[in-house]
Formats: C-alpha cells, sequence, structure tokens
C-alpha cells in the first residue's frame, strides 16, 4: 500500500496518500469520533473483500476438502480483518485511553509509529497487527 501499483491506486491513495497525511508520526491519536473514518476501511470495502475473495476461496475449499473447511476458511479470515480494524483503531486512540495502557497495545502502537514516520514507512513494521513476519524478514524496526 504504499507504492502505486497498477489497478491498486485507490487504496494506494487512501492509505498512503490520506491516511499517512492525516496522521502523522508527530501526531498519531484520532481527535473524535469523526477521524475514525480515516483509520477504518470504509464499510463498502468489507462488502467487496467479501464478495470477491472470502466467499469464491470458501466456496473452492468446500469443494476441493469440505464445507467445515470453507467455513473455518471464511471465519478465519473474517476474524483476521476484524482483529486488524479493531487493532490499528487502538493505535490512533488519544494517549491515555486506559486500553493504550496495555502492554502488548503499547508495544503495538510505537511499532505502527514507526510505520508512520516518512524516513521508516517505506522500509519497516508493515504488518501492524502481527509483527512476526516484520521480524522474520528483518522489517521490524524498535527503537
Amino acid at each position: 500500500m504504499h507504492h502505486k501499483r497498477k489497478h491498486l491506486e485507490k487504496v494506494f491513495q487512501r492509505h498512503t496518500l490520506q491516511h499517512h497525511h492525516f496522521f502523522t508520526h508527530e501526531n498519531m491519536n484520532c481527535k473524535d469520533h469523526r477521524d475514525f473514518k480515516v483509520v477504518l476501511f470504509p464499510p463498502v470495502l468489507l462488502v467487496f473483500f467479501f464478495f470477491c475473495f472470502v466467499l469464491p476461496a470458501s466456496l473452492l475449499i468446500y469443494w476441493l476438502w469440505s464445507a467445515n473447511a470453507g467455513l473455518l476458511f471464511m471465519a478465519g479470515i473474517l476474524a483476521y480483518y476484524l482483529n486488524y480494524e479493531w487493532l490499528h483503531l487502538t493505535y490512533h486512540l488519544p494517549d491515555g485511553h486506559p486500553v493504550t495502557r496495555l502492554p502488548v497495545i503499547r508495544s503495538l502502537r510505537t511499532a505502527h509509529l514507526h510505520h508512520h514516520d516518512p524516513a521508516l514507512m517505506q522500509k519497516y513494521n508493515f504488518n501492524i497487527s502481527y509483527p512476526l513476519f516484520d521480524k522474520i524478514f528483518g522489517t521490524y524496526y524498535k527503537s
């Protein structure tokens, strides 16, 4: 989402040009609920994601394997999507919010702060929910 790619221009525009310019490494906090629209994906994207990716992939898994496997895949993907949205929202809550005091959220918020630093955002902390692969691929930055 940090590099403009053919057919993904709107994703680049929404993430890099809007979100990263609205929330900078110097000011990451939502001022009120109206700022949530810059943090969260638009609801229409969930509908698009479900019908264009999750449902076809789940049906394929159902056809190749079983109904339970297809439903489990669908539930897992949608749970990850919602988990991503909730965690991302916590990174932009005002300082001092009770949720931001949790140690794991504090650590993930710091990593996300580095993700918003223009000097670091092209190289580090791409997975803001679970930084496992950033650690594996050497793209995890911790000050």
